[in-house]
């Protein structure tokens, strides 16, 4: 039992390691809190509308695709990135928003 227990703890362990985490970005006066961010592949942007207007966020890249509904101000969106590359997310609702992702 003993070895058993020791086993499923070095599994738990080694799935902890390797589980992605969460970035938070913010959406506000327009424009999101940062232009570029560098982030680990399979980690999740979680996106938050911290603005007075509603906000989409939205990905057309030839090898990753993502559109959300919009959000209402204090709303989120929570946006997985499975594949290395650059990525700019943008909104439809302001298309001056930018804000290119370096997923690694």
């Amino acid at each position: 039992m003993k070895i058993i227990a020791l086993i499923a703890g070095a599994s738990l362990a080694a799935a902890t390691a390797y589980a992605a985490g969460v970035v938070n970005v913010s959406q506000r006066s327009r424009a999101f809190a940062v232009s570029t961010i560098q982030i680990p592949r399979g980690d999740t942007l979680h996106i938050v509308n911290d603005d007075a207007f509603l906000h989409q966020v939205y990905i057309d890249s030839p090898s990753f695709k993502f559109e959300s509904p919009e959000q209402e101000p204090g709303r989120s969106v929570d946006l997985r990135f499975p594949q290395a590359g650059t990525f700019a997310v943008l909104c439809h609702i302001h298309p001056k928003m930018s804000l290119q992702v370096e997923a690694r």
